[in-house]
């Protein structure tokens, strides 16, 4: 077995590789550039090993802080909805200013009131605010 060769741009990108080696979520392409590498470096099986043996501890360290608690996940769930709430309302609100400017625009471009248009649209307004 050869041993890696630390300059080698290939040995690096293998040896960073090996994390997603472990977790089995490389492509089948470089799973198995990593597997040849592996059967022909010791000194890179050996470092594989190191991270299989940290990757093993991360999840029992994980595994063993528990789940937060329901108050806690609560308050994170009711951050999240404020938050969402907030943003519909500004959406909201830009689409109604937006409108309001269409319509204004469009009135003055292209509408043509007179007095009484003016007192018949006040009077519709005075009927419709009425109900």
């Amino acid at each position: 077995m050869n041993t890696l060769n630390q300059g080698a741009p290939e040995s690096q990108e293998i040896e960073a590789l090996l994390p997603w080696h472990a977790a089995g979520t490389l492509n089948r392409r470089d799973r198995e550039r990593v597997e040849r590498a592996l059967a022909s470096d010791s000194e890179l099986a050996r470092r594989f090993d190191l991270v299989r043996e940290e990757q093993h501890e991360t999840i029992h360290l994980n595994e063993s802080l528990g789940a937060p608690s329901s108050r806690a996940m609560e308050k994170l769930f009711a951050a999240i909805e404020a938050r969402i709430l907030h943003h519909v309302a500004m959406a909201q609100h830009l689409a109604f200013v937006v409108a309001l400017w269409i319509g204004q625009s469009w009135i003055h471009e292209h509408a043509v009131i007179d007095a009484p248009a003016c007192e018949s649209a006040d009077a519709i307004l005075r009927i419709d605010c009425s109900h």
